[in-house]
């Protein structure tokens, strides 16, 4: 029996190989030298999630544990291999554990595939220790030029796209399980051969001696040492080849792995990043989270953060932050009873920074506006412009917060002229303080769109709508609020226009 399930595990195992996190560029006919580089947001997001849990310091496996009890109950043959988990973790490798036909390599790669952060949360410090020890075993022994190979099925639509973006960017978000052997890794690809639903490839990965890449063999470490396994860890990136077809219908994809970057995508990683380098773990999540538009998820990171934290200044921010998830869930007495709460901190310390509380009115503001309470909405907006005169030197980023929402309140009035004098003075200083695809620029582009949409300008709606879609796109998931409401509000503008 045991026999049989250890089968079963081999099998299943097997089949994970096929479920890869790909994100391909999408190269232009018309331009590939400019879009060379140019990688899908939810990458950038992966590389913030890594870079939070490469920055976590906790050991503490416990949350793991307790997550894999609630996930393989009544699981007989998983709670097994739990149960020796929890006994022996410390006795054997990371790399070891993950090699084991049982749950955590599915939990790892299929968290890191379907982006569940919230999940990859919970297996942090696995995570971290698994990457760690790639990095010391790389450092133990030259990698030297590789050619590695990795055999498998693929659906075809991801297929398409890597085989018709020659030159383009490949990332792949798990970690990537490949072999010095190439009749092993034909092994998997022939697998697939008869299955009409998938396309054999065989990936056939260039190493450079040169290239700084987070890769090692790890035979020695692994549970099963027949095959030479060399592993790449989360997040690796590689420049894809021209794609042919063998004489045994396996199609073969040469890949080399590679250091470039989107350039204006890693600006904006980087301007984030320094956002989510708390030394609240909890905190960091959320931000991700909230930059994710996950509301529900944000809002339970933000809750658990408030846990860790005592002082009132960090309390105050924690407040209104949480706030601002809790109206995006249309939860708004709550929201405003924590925006309540953040004044309440503030005034009782003594807080002299006119800022701190600018931004709490002008958020309370935008909540009332979101509730159609248009007199309340100009009250608090009133408040925050006068808590920013007070304190003279304000931040850039509150005062084009400032000057879009009061664009949107004229508007709503009718005053388009004064309307879209403050939105274009709010665009100009977006532009100048934030990455050149940041969300909030697209916003700003958005606004303008729409009062010049309300002033009967359609072409130029238009013109602006597009740009603040073409942003979104580069920048936020595909489904994010922000992307969809920017892409019907173009639709619209284009059949006001046509009408």
């Amino acid at each position: 029996m045991l026999s049989l399930c250890k089968q079963l595990g081999k099998d299943v195992k097997n089949l994970d190989r096929s479920l890869l996190g790909f994100e391909v560029m999408e190269l232009s006919l018309s331009d590939t030298t400019s879009k060379t580089n140019q990688q899908e947001a939810l990458f950038m997001y992966d590389q913030l999630f890594r870079d939070i849990v490469l920055s976590v310091s906790d050991d503490s496996i416990q949350d793991m544990y307790e997550f894999c009890e609630k996930q393989y109950r009544g699981n007989a043959q998983e709670q097994l291999f739990l149960k020796t988990l929890k006994q022996k973790y410390s006795s054997h490798s990371p790399v070891w554990w993950y090699s084991q036909e049982a749950f955590l390599y599915r939990m790892v790669n299929k968290a890191l595939r379907t982006h569940q952060y919230d999940i990859l949360y919970l297996l942090r410090v696995f995570v971290r220790h698994l990457h760690e020890e790639i990095i010391v075993k790389q450092k133990e022994e030259s990698i030297g030029e590789r050619k590695l190979f990795r055999g498998q099925g693929m659906d075809k639509e991801t297929f398409d796209r890597i085989r018709l973006n020659k030159g383009g960017l490949l990332s792949i978000s798990n970690f990537l399980s490949t072999s010095l052997e190439l009749e092993a890794a034909l092994h998997f690809a022939r697998a697939a051969l008869n299955n009409k639903k998938l396309v054999s490839v065989l990936m056939e990965i260039t190493v450079d001696k040169n290239a700084v890449v987070p890769l090692a063999n790890i035979t020695d470490l692994s549970a099963y040492k027949m095959e030479q396994e060399w592993l790449f860890s989360m997040g690796s990136v590689f420049r894809i080849g021209s794609v042919e077809c063998s004489p045994e219908g396996i199609w073969v994809i040469p890949l080399t792995f590679t250091n470039d970057q989107d350039e204006q995508l890693n600006a904006l990683k980087e301007h984030f990043k320094k956002s989510m380098a708390d030394r609240n773990t909890c905190l960091n999540f959320a931000k991700l989270m909230h930059q994710l538009a996950a509301w529900k998820k944000s809002e339970y990171f933000y809750l658990m953060a408030l846990e860790n934290e005592t002082g009132w200044q960090r309390r105050s921010v924690l407040f209104n932050d949480l706030a601002m998830v809790k109206g995006e869930l249309g939860k708004y007495d709550e929201a405003l009873a924590y925006y309540q709460k953040s004044l309440e901190l503030k005034n009782a310390e003594g807080s002299d920074s006119k800022t701190d509380k600018a931004t709490t009115y002008n958020n309370i503001a935008t909540l009332y506006h979101k509730q159609k309470k248009k007199d309340q909405a100009i009250e608090y907006f009133q408040k925050a412009i006068e808590a920013c005169n007070a304190q003279g030197n304000t931040d850039d980023g509150l005062v084009a917060t400032l000057h879009a929402n009061i664009a949107t309140i004229l508007d709503d009035q009718g005053k388009y002229e004064e309307a879209l004098a403050k939105s274009e003075e709010s665009l100009k200083i977006r532009i100048k303080i934030f990455p050149a695809i940041h969300p909030s620029v697209a916003s700003g582009y958005g606004t303008i769109a729409n009062i010049l949409h309300s002033m009967g300008s359609y072409a130029k709606a238009i013109e602006y709508a597009q740009k603040a879609v073409d942003i979104d796109r580069q920048a936020l998931p595909p489904d994010h609020p922000q992307t969809l409401l920017h892409m019907n509000n173009l639709e619209v503008f284009k059949q006001h226009q046509s009408n």
